[in-house]
């Protein structure tokens, strides 16, 4: 189903480049000397929260491969990962937290607002799973 692939790689690329980009980073915050992991600058819900989005990222990886192969555990989980994506972009937009950076923000969050809606209705409207098992 093309539907899927198409999903399935805008997961894996969003992802594959987020988590790259962002692992480097962290470490870099983690190791720090004056502000890193072992200092207690920072406290322990940032440094949980931190790492909750380097693992929603890697899981985004896994569900991007699993959706391309039509995996059933992938649509179960992407319905999951798209209603959390979902509410957070929504209220990302309803807070209008957006006014106050780059205009760049507006145009990611309405991405994620859009692309976790299609999300959903791709997961929900069409199981491509479900036939691939009844022929065998």
């Amino acid at each position: 189903m093309l539907h899927f692939k198409i999903i399935g790689a805008i997961w894996l690329g969003l992802c594959v480049i987020a988590a790259a980009v962002f692992a480097p980073e962290l470490w870099s915050m983690a190791t720090d000397q004056k502000y890193g992991l072992g200092t207690g600058f920072h406290d322990t819900g940032f440094w949980v929260s931190q790492f909750f989005v380097e693992g929603f990222l890697l899981i985004g990886v896994l569900l991007g491969f699993g959706l391309f192969r039509f995996k059933r555990w992938a649509a179960i989980c992407t319905r999951i990962t798209a209603v959390l994506l979902l509410l957070y972009c929504l209220a990302f937009l309803l807070m209008g937290e957006f006014i106050h950076y780059h205009f760049a923000w507006l145009i990611a969050g309405l991405f994620g607002l859009v692309f976790a809606s299609y999300s959903l209705f791709v997961v929900w409207r069409f199981r491509p799973y479900d036939r691939a098992a009844e022929r065998t």
